[in-house]
């Protein structure tokens, strides 16, 4: 059995979140791949709004 897989290009990665296709998943597009990232934990939350008061 083969597998066959796609390379999604950043436009159609676009309309398909447009589309409202990925609505129930948080994903991210990585070198033509979907990757369904995992929420984040209250550690990183908390890391995340540090560094992001850091920088205004």
């Amino acid at each position: 059995m083969s597998v066959t897989t796609y390379k999604w290009t950043i436009e159609r990665y676009h309309q398909a979140i447009s589309a409202e296709l990925f609505d129930s998943e948080s994903v991210e597009l990585l070198r033509g791949d979907i990757i369904v990232m995992p929420p984040e934990g209250e550690t990183h939350a908390y890391y995340n709004s540090e560094v992001g008061e850091m920088s205004h």
